[in-house]
């Protein structure tokens, strides 16, 4: 189990269909808090090599922000909820000293739902608002994504049990994706349909640093910060922490 706080940040600069008209540059930002439950499954066919198979539930609170033109605040709330399936296969290569490289790779499959996005907007100089912005439908995208990386990590023997700090990274491919089409609507405007193989980042680099404490009786506790890097101009921020129960 782990609870999240997620930060997205992403820009993006659209020709206007008039000729010689200026671009609308607009910054999306994306702050979100959820709760994670998830059921791990480890087999070791031979010693030091593991396969893990995860089924994870994940439920988010998103607040979303649109900077349009460094003129106008668009924002509002939503929820999203997701399903996932992963198989990774990795290999633990000791070291001494209680040191560690841990390659892996894998793959996972997730259903993504998100609920409809209402938005409120105010006018930043001179500040005039709030007013009704625009709409955005509901969204459910299933994908297939591969991924590959590596953990380095030092276990440390304490009265307690262990303290395993590390470092992490992964490199994220998407392989196939399947959703709705995202609509946006706004007052004395034409909807704007979005094909969904635009609203997710195709290729993603992720770096984290974590420590994980593991106690008697299978019981441990985890902290995980990590930066994500995209296609799409994709910053992403995310803290995890929660608590692991192994059998």
């Amino acid at each position: 189990m782990s609870r999240t706080h997620l930060h997205r940040h992403q820009s993006e600069t659209t020709a206007d269909a008039e000729p010689g008209s200026l671009p609308t540059v607009s910054d999306t930002t994306v702050r979100a808090q959820g709760g994670m439950a998830a059921l791990a499954f480890t087999h070791f066919p031979k010693e030091d090599i593991f396969i893990d198979t995860t089924l994870a539930f994940q439920r988010s609170s998103l607040h979303s922000q649109r900077l349009v033109n460094e003129g106008a605040l668009f924002f509002g709330d939503t929820h999203a909820r997701a399903t996932s399936l992963s198989v990774a296969v990795g290999d633990v290569w000791r070291y001494k000293h209680g040191v560690a490289v841990v390659p892996q790779g894998g793959l996972e499959y997730a259903d993504v739902r998100v609920s409809p996005l209402h938005t409120s907007y105010i006018y930043l100089d001179p500040e005039d608002g709030p007013y009704r912005g625009f709409d955005i439908s509901a969204q459910h995208q299933k994908k297939l994504s591969a991924t590959v990386g590596a953990q380095l990590q030092w276990v440390r023997s304490t009265g307690f049990g262990t303290l395993t700090p590390y470092l992490r990274t992964m490199l994220h491919q998407r392989l196939w994706l399947r959703g709705n089409d995202v609509v946006a609507t706004a007052r004395g405007a034409e909807p704007v349909v979005t094909d969904p193989q635009l609203l997710s980042s195709k290729r993603s680099a992720t770096l984290a640093a974590g420590v994980l404490a593991q106690f008697m009786g299978g019981v441990s506790v985890f902290a995980d910060l990590g930066a994500t890097r995209g296609q799409g101009q994709l910053h992403e921020v995310r803290l995890a922490m929660g608590v692991k129960f192994e059998r």
